[in-house]
């Protein structure tokens, strides 16, 4: 069923933040409703930071207009719309870009629907199309490029994607983007994320899509990838910290008692301190391999 009120919405996507459950509420009609709601929280969460953990503070101007956009793409009527907001985006520009999740079904059953996140960045004469997907299993960070003559014909994709995915041929969307592409093949980055470990892709693949977008603000992603592996900060617990950001975020935009979103975080900590891994509340907790890097 979809959500009632914005509490409830804001509850589902602190839960599914911190994957403390699976998705069964986020329905794909109701995307142009949460992805704004979503989106808000973040550039809420990134303008709450003063202390230069998620930006440095020349870059988060462009950042937060970056998310503006990005969220503005679910109110736009027509391709035409995006088309124009693509051509005036600032060339070569790590901080400015588009991001976009980009929905599809993974197995000619039509049951396994996923979602994953898309960044867009305009070069001289094409835009890098950078893929995040936490659950690939050869590579979860791909790069592409889309000359700007095809461009057009890609945001109507886009916006197809984004009000009727095609869910009769397995990766839609994500061969769309490869046809548009020249040359017609994905370069694969060496970058590992932890996988999901519930169905809640429809948050937590955006959360690591913005993840990568600030990283490459701050790294170069293309330049950094002997780290092998993307971070909010440097600073330790940095996962903790952009939890009780988002928290921190959502306490302002909802005008009613927060108290469930503190327990829920209670919660969340209680079981990263006991060294369990943050399985949904309605599953068996595992004792979490202790060889395993922390989530």
């Amino acid at each position: 069923m979809p959500y009632t009120n914005e509490l409830q919405r804001c509850f589902d996507i602190f839960a599914l933040t911190l994957s403390l459950k699976k998705n069964n509420i986020w329905l794909i009609e109701d995307a142009t409703e949460n992805y704004p709601a979503l989106f808000s929280l973040y550039i809420e969460m990134i303008q709450q930071d003063k202390q230069g953990f998620f930006a440095q503070s020349n870059d988060k101007p462009n950042i937060l207009y970056s998310l503006e956009r990005s969220k503005n793409f679910y109110y736009f009527t027509s391709d035409k719309q995006l088309l124009q907001t693509l051509e005036q985006m600032n060339t070569n520009d790590a901080t400015d870009f588009m991001l976009i999740p980009l929905l599809y079904c993974l197995d000619v059953y039509k049951k396994n629907v996923h979602t994953s996140g898309m960044l867009i960045y305009k070069e001289e004469e094409a835009y890098k199309i950078i893929l995040v997907n936490k659950q690939g299993t050869v590579t979860q960070i791909n790069v592409t490029t889309i000359p700007s003559e095809k461009i057009a014909s890609l945001c109507s994709v886009l916006v197809s994607n984004r009000d009727n995915p095609d869910f009769e041929t397995t990766f839609s969307i994500l061969h769309e983007l490869l046809t548009h592409s020249f040359p017609n093949k994905i370069m694969q980055l060496s970058y590992k994320m932890h996988p999901q470990k519930e169905g809640n892709c429809v948050v937590k693949e955006i959360e690591a899509t913005l993840k990568t977008a600030l990283f490459h603000c701050r790294h170069d992603l293309f330049a950094s990838q002997d780290t092998k592996k993307i971070k909010w900060n440097d600073s330790p617990d940095s996962v903790y910290k952009m939890c009780a950001y988002l928290l921190a975020a959502i306490k302002k935009k909802l005008k009613c008692p927060t108290k469930p979103f503190d327990l829920l975080f209670d919660l969340y900590l209680q079981r990263k301190d006991e060294n369990w891994d943050t399985y949904p509340l309605s599953s068996k907790m595992k004792k979490k391999d202790p060889s395993r890097d922390p989530t």
